[in-house]
């Protein structure tokens, strides 16, 4: 049973790529903002402030990325290995891992101090999506630099 009657009836929602997308992105965006297990303002901050530049987000308002968030954080408490790795796969196919290691690199730089476990999450999104450890190395060096001339 699929489609209108899944839906009303609870089942499986249909969801567009494009959605699959966002969940994917908000998913990891949860992920690394627990990884160092504080959930701190300047994570939330800037997670939300990166959703918000975000071309992939645009047609939503802050509630509604917030909403997504909170949705993908109840996902995760529940399967976080079996999404960790459906929402790696989305970001592989279809172009978006470099902008998710991106968001990702820029989240755990936000508080000044980077945690291990931070690290080990970016590394595993980043050998489960394809991204290599020297493109890793460009991507976090460039979020890095960006975030210097920004304070500075």
């Amino acid at each position: 049973m699929g489609g209108l009657l899944s839906r009303a009836f609870g089942g499986a929602r249909e969801v567009s790529p494009r959605q699959e997308m966002k969940e994917a992105i908000a998913y990891f965006v949860v992920l690394m903002i627990h990884a160092d297990g504080n959930v701190g303002d300047d994570e939330v901050n800037v997670a939300m402030g990166t959703l918000a530049r975000c071309r992939l987000f645009s047609d939503n308002t802050n509630q509604e990325d917030f909403a997504l968030l909170t949705r993908m954080e109840r996902k995760m408490q529940q399967d976080a290995d079996g999404l960790t790795g459906h929402y790696a796969q989305v970001l592989a196919q279809d172009g978006w891992k470099y902008t998710a290691a991106a968001i990702l690199s820029d989240i755990m730089l936000s508080d000044g101090d980077i945690d291990q476990d931070e690290v080990r999450l970016l590394k595993m999104l980043c050998d489960r999506a394809g991204i290599t450890e020297d493109e890793l190395d460009a991507i976090v060096a460039t979020v890095r630099a960006m975030r210097r001339a920004w304070t500075n």
